[in-house]
């Protein structure tokens, strides 16, 4: 499973107005993250719609955050970038299955396990806990093998 590029952006977009704690323009936002600013404004749609962002207008005009950072959770983030967080089409709502067990396959039963703790990770590190120091907010980051 991989994020989309447009994902990531938008938890950097949301991070970065957390770190301000105000507006910030779409030009600043892209500069400190290092998202393209031409993407800024088209990423904020799905974000504003999730209730995540907000538009500031005027002279001093741009981006802020909807809610307080303690509220947004990386799984709201993403769902609401990415569509489904489900590792499977079988984990979808409607389980669909083309062999028509989602409810006996041994294999889904072991994608709902890895799925429930996916979410559950998503859903439990916030925007608040992102901008900590890592011996403060969360774990410190492992290195891949």
């Amino acid at each position: 499973m991989q994020l989309k590029i447009s994902t990531d952006y938008g938890i950097r977009i949301t991070l970065y107005l957390a770190t301000v704690g105000g507006v910030a323009s779409a030009a600043e936002i892209g500069m400190a993250m290092a998202v393209p600013e031409q993407y800024i404004t088209a990423l904020s749609r799905p974000l504003r719609k999730a209730g995540i962002l907000r538009t500031v207008r005027g002279a001093s005009g741009g981006f802020a955050l909807e809610r307080k950072p303690e509220d947004i959770s990386l799984r709201s983030i993403i769902e609401c970038m990415e569509g489904t967080t489900s590792i499977n089409r079988c984990l979808e709502p409607d389980h669909y299955c083309s062999r028509k067990a989602a409810e006996i396959c041994p294999v889904r039963c072991f994608y709902e396990k890895v799925q429930n703790a996916v979410d559950e990770a998503f859903e439990n590190m916030t925007i608040a806990k992102l901008i900590q120091p890592p011996e403060i907010g969360g774990e410190k980051p492992r290195e891949r093998r």
